[in-house]
């Protein structure tokens, strides 16, 4: 009996003290501990596809167009800040070996006949970029984003005239890019993404014919890249 009267009055103890001015006290509120998974270095890999447009310009003779098309895939490394509103930024540089190029046959038109007289080839051969990149988080999983900053390509021109004989110039061509993208996490330290890329670069004399050449191309490849903790 005597056990059962302490239990109550310890009971109406607790009860009371729950109970300030008429009020229940509830316990503080304690918000949940954010993981932030996208701050940090990464490294990653892509591939995807190439659309390019060379307008070449001689010194003599009417301009023409090539637009040389493939495949370009390599590496890619940066680093992001997260911020507490869920703004993304980051800096990033990529790398890839690019295998695309066009061929076109130039002509001499008289008013009797049209005779092939040589053969203009252009091709590009890598590509890399330094960029900033400016994005939002979503639900933690998602980021969408937009990206640009300097970007250069190795280019390589041919020339073959009627006797077969091919003559070749290399060059490094630099410029901007701008262009956007989706990642997503696949795990805490790897994510997926589909990115797009428009790249504009000045322009360049050739000593072959010799003539200027005006490049500009669209890249779209899928990644997937690995986050340091």
């Amino acid at each position: 009996m005597k056990k059962l009267i302490l239990s109550t009055i310890a009971s109406a103890a607790l009860v009371t003290a729950s109970w300030a001015g008429g009020k229940l006290v509830e316990p503080p509120h304690v918000p949940p501990v954010v993981v932030d998974n996208w701050s940090g270095p990464y490294v990653g890999l892509q591939a995807g596809y190439l659309a390019g447009k060379a307008t070449v310009t001689p010194v003599s003779g009417d301009a023409f167009t090539l637009k040389p098309n493939g495949i370009a895939g390599g590496l890619f490394a940066g680093y992001n800040w997260l911020t507490p509103s869920n703004l993304l930024f980051g800096v990033e540089a990529d790398i890839n070996g690019v295998s695309a190029s066009k061929s076109k046959e130039l002509f001499r038109r008289d008013s009797a006949y049209v005779e092939p007289i040589s053969i203009y080839k252009f091709e590009q051969n890598w590509d890399a970029s330094l960029r900033l990149r400016v994005g939002g988080v979503i639900e933690d999983k998602y980021l969408i984003y937009a990206t640009g900053g300097a970007t250069w390509a190795g280019v390589k021109a041919s020339y073959t005239n009627a006797l077969s004989v091919t003559t070749s110039e290399k060059k490094t061509l630099n410029g901007w890019t701008l262009g956007a993208g989706v990642e997503m996490k696949v795990t805490d330290n790897v994510n997926a993404r589909l990115q797009y890329r428009y790249n504009s670069y000045s322009k360049k004399q050739f000593n072959l014919g010799p003539s200027s050449v005006k490049y500009k191309n669209n890249m779209i490849q899928a990644g997937v890249s690995y986050k340091f903790n």
